[in-house]
């Protein structure tokens, strides 16, 4: 089903600075700072600095991951806490360990009914999470691109001294003095992209740029020390079918009820949002979002709490031995 693109939607967004920002480019300066933001080359002598675009994706991910952990604790997987043993249904074993884990079984059965690790098992098999932002064994549906600055506008950059503290003694540690550059003021522009989404999937990525916008995650290095705050703008909401759609729908009201089931694709009742008059452009019709934000928030919000309280939790012994058993 995912090899065909049914609907997909690009969110622009503006991210000004509000506190300084570093971003590090992971490479220190010969004769100047020991941590600089990250730059490029583009179209000029003078380096470009921008916010990279898996940077960006990364924040995403791990606010997604914290909000549904807080909302049901054992919706999503966490393999970087807790023990670290093989079982299969542990929760602390990432989604792409458990269907390496289950391919294998599948691969090595001696069942009657064998069949092959499909596509379906990758999606359905998988937490929230990666099924939206991609694990080892799925590249995932949701892009971002690098945040460049907006044309016309320059970011203004500060040099700034550290000082490395004594976790023990609450001190400044001996020679442990160091410089670093931040992004002190500019405006960059990005895109996201999401394609073949569930309707719960915007919903979750609205959450996440309301809680952005409002200060509650920060970008970048020195969060404790008062930066990466940024205030966020959506300036264009674009939603794209190869067919014309009355409403907002995802790909769970787009797929047959064969894919449905296959897949196990969410589709909340009673959420309804129109949609206005599309552009037609070549086989896309694209309907612009961007004048009806205030009208569709709430909508997309209350969609992903209807898939969080339809309780999503997958046993993944129970779903290995039921994939087994599929014909």
């Amino acid at each position: 089903m995912f090899r065909k693109l049914l609907c997909h939607a690009q969110i622009t967004v503006t991210l000004e600075c509000v506190d300084p920002i570093l971003i590090k480019s992971g490479y220190a300066t010969v004769d100047g700072p020991d941590s600089v933001p990250v730059s490029s080359y583009r179209g000029g002598e003078k380096p470009t600095y921008f916010l990279p675009g898996s940077s960006l994706k990364g924040v995403f991910r791990s606010h997604s991951e914290r909000i549904i952990r807080t909302l049901k604790p054992k919706m999503t997987c966490v393999p970087y806490e807790g023990k670290k043993d093989d079982e299969v249904n542990d929760l602390y074993i990432s989604c792409g360990k458990r269907l390496r884990t289950l391919k294998e079984k599948m691969e090595s059965s001696t069942s009657h009914i064998k069949r092959s690790f499909t596509a379906s098992d990758a999606y359905r098999l998988q937490c929230p999470v990666c099924r939206t932002f991609g694990s080892t064994m799925f590249a995932g549906k949701i892009s971002f691109a690098d945040a460049l600055p907006i044309e016309g506008t320059e970011p203004l950059v500060d040099f700034r001294d550290g000082i490395g503290i004594d976790r023990f003694t609450g001190g400044a540690v001996h020679g442990a003095k160091f410089e670093y550059t931040a992004i002190v003021s500019g405006k960059f522009e990005t895109t996201i992209t999401i394609k073949n989404f569930e309707l719960w999937q915007l919903g979750l990525l609205q959450i996440v740029i309301e809680d952005m916008n409002r200060g509650i995650i920060r970008i970048g290095s020195g969060k404790s020390r008062g930066m990466g705050r940024v205030k966020v703008e959506v300036t264009e909401y674009k939603v794209i079918y190869p067919f014309p759609q009355k409403n907002l729908v995802g790909i769970e009201r787009l797929a047959n009820d064969r894919d449905i089931r296959k897949y196990g694709l969410f589709a909340a009742d009673n959420v309804s949002i129109s949609l206005p008059a599309p552009i037609v452009v070549g086989l896309q019709h694209i309907y612009n979002l961007t004048d009806q934000q205030e009208q569709i928030v709430h909508p997309l919000i209350e969609c992903f709490g209807k898939f969080i309280e339809s309780g999503y939790e997958v046993d993944w012994l129970s779903a290995i031995n039921a994939a087994l058993k599929e014909g």
